[in-house]
């Protein structure tokens, strides 16, 4: 047993649990409201940002968690579930992003008609939505470099198939 493969089976299984758990969440009705709200701020300013264009992002989105996260856990093809995974990292980082710079403007518009023994605490609670946003921003950037390395190392020898990966790296 080649302990390098035990690793990869690790972080497979873990990947496919994220995403498989947030493709769950957001096929419910309240995650499903979660999703189409989160890629609207990812798009905010751009031309996809119109009604339709952000639920047709949303379900591409879905699919491709819950493609990439199975692609992945059963090593069929996993560099293209990598693939299919990283957009989705790289867009829950900049949708954190914006959601942090959001807590704070919003705390700070609130602030200023709240009554002054309410200001401290609702300072509080929008610098902790701040932290837990840059954290979750931080998170996705982390998960993107692994989605990176799988596509690039490949996800071990314990998988079904992975022509897509000999096709580009021999």
């Amino acid at each position: 047993m080649d302990v390098a493969d035990v690793g990869f089976l690790v972080l497979r299984l873990n990947i496919a649990a994220v995403f498989l758990l947030a493709a769950g969440v957001h096929s419910s009705p309240k995650g499903w409201h979660g999703l189409i709200v989160d890629t609207g701020i990812l798009v905010r300013g751009t031309p996809l940002s119109s009604p339709a264009h952000v639920k047709a992002l949303a379900v591409v989105a879905l699919i491709a968690m819950y493609a990439g996260a199975v692609s992945v856990l059963v090593g069929i093809e996993p560099r293209v579930g990598a693939l299919l995974l990283l957009p989705i990292c790289l867009g829950g980082f900049i949708t954190h992003l914006r959601n942090r710079d959001d807590a704070m403007a919003m705390g700070a518009k609130i602030n200023e008609t709240a009554p002054a023994p309410l200001r401290e605490a609702i300072g509080h609670l929008a610098f902790t939505a701040f932290i837990g946003h840059f954290a979750a921003a931080l998170r996705n950037i982390v998960m993107a470099s692994v989605m990176i390395f799988l596509f690039l190392a490949g996800a071990g020898n314990w998988i079904v198939s992975d022509g897509f990966g000999r096709l580009l790296f021999g």
